[in-house]
């Protein structure tokens, strides 16, 4: 019994570390960002709408006036110039979508494209980075 328990707490102490792990580097990457340097975090994708695929583990990044969705294997890149991407949804996993996101996401943003809908999972520091990005993009495109 003592067993067990000493299981339970080293699996709460450890899931508990690597939570905060997981927000301190968001905190760093969010603050990269903000001091000037390009967007880039690691996220999940997928495409939107019926029939959609599993969750894929990709890059999401601001690359030369582009936003590159990069999945990590088996799924073609994704480009678009930042001003035609848009915001079209954002919640939080449920349901099926629970067990993918874990301590690193908790928000499912809906984004589209020229052509394309897709959903990133994201956690919500990364989430805030993305809406800062696509929003400095509008004045760009309307010019």
């Amino acid at each position: 019994m003592l067993d067990l328990i000493g299981d339970f707490l080293a699996a709460e102490a450890g899931g508990r570390l690597g939570r905060r792990a997981v927000l301190r580097a968001a905190r760093r990457r969010k603050r990269r960002f903000e001091q000037g340097e390009p967007f880039a975090v690691g996220c999940r994708i997928r495409d939107a709408g019926a029939g959609r695929a599993g969750w894929r583990p990709a890059q999401l990044r601001e690359q030369n006036g582009r936003l590159v969705f990069a999945p990590d294997w088996h799924f073609a890149d994704l480009t678009a110039p930042l001003g035609e991407v848009r915001i079209e949804s954002e919640r939080p996993p449920t349901g099926a979508d629970a067990p993918v996101a874990s301590a690193r996401y908790s928000v499912i943003v809906g984004l589209t494209t020229p052509g394309r809908t897709v959903e990133v999972l994201l956690n919500d520091s990364d989430a805030d980075c993305l809406r800062v990005l696509l929003a400095r993009a509008v004045p760009e495109a309307a010019a």
